[in-house]
């Protein structure tokens, strides 16, 4: 069945999906394409033998999906004609989707990745920044002064958003050896954001409605185990 790539077909969780093509001419040395998978077990195959694949089945701590990430596979001059066989398999709604694939040399391939989510990652190493540097004040600070300084929790706010924002980048595999714990974590680190925000808020305030942000807190906190139990426990998928 002709597809169109990027796109998604018609494939139920579970199964596998195949997409076949010939490769083109021509073809010269060190070129390479690159695929994105996208919570998928992914295998590519050049006449029948195995090039790459990426799957962390047998290797992720929980989780239901392998996380999303960036396969290269290398051709040469010798694959001209050859049929290139993709398969993918997925337990996940992302079931039969298939990214963009890009080709090329593969530095051009990884400046190109580097290019599209540049911003991305600039803004997250800011905000990491502008968060450490919101504590260390603090506490530097805090040694001069009889008053208390709140703009700590601030900080820790901001670390924690940019925390996520760093692991949900498209490039966190080229920072983080597991992109499985990553992909959780991430999700982890982010229910910290309204707690912190809630306990600057609450102190500002000389704590007025102490009650009322700490029912906030608590909820925040409440929901984050609850959700980290059921990714743990493979009940649910991040």
């Amino acid at each position: 069945v002709p597809i169109e790539v990027p796109g998604t077909f018609d494939v139920p969780p579970g199964e596998t999906a195949i997409v076949e093509n010939v490769l083109p001419t021509p073809i010269s040395s060190s070129t390479w394409i690159c695929i994105r998978t996208s919570k998928q077990d992914m295998s590519v195959y050049v006449d029948g033998t195995l090039r790459n694949s990426f799957s962390t089945k047998l290797t992720r701590p929980f989780g239901i999906a392998s996380a999303s990430t960036y396969l290269f596979i290398e051709l040469g001059p010798d694959d001209v004609g050859k049929t290139i066989t993709i398969e993918m398999t997925s337990d996940s709604s992302y079931s039969g989707v298939m990214r963009s694939i890009l080709y090329g040399d593969k530095m051009g391939i990884i400046v190109k990745i580097f290019n599209d989510n540049y911003i991305i990652l600039i803004f997250a190493v800011l905000m990491l920044v502008l968060g450490f540097g919101t504590v260390i004040l603090s506490f530097a600070l805090q040694r001069h002064t009889d008053n208390p300084l709140y703009l700590r929790y601030l900080g820790w706010c901001v670390i924690a958003v940019s925390l996520w924002v760093a692991m949900q980048s498209k490039m966190k595999q080229a920072f983080f050896p597991n992109v499985s714990v990553t992909s959780a974590f991430s999700e982890f680190v982010l229910f910290f954001v309204p707690i912190s925000f809630c306990i600057y808020i609450d102190n500002i305030q000389k704590r007025r409605y102490h009650y009322i942000y700490l029912f906030f807190e608590l909820c925040s906190l409440l929901f984050g185990l609850t959700a980290t139990g059921l990714i743990v426990t493979s009940i649910v998928d991040q």
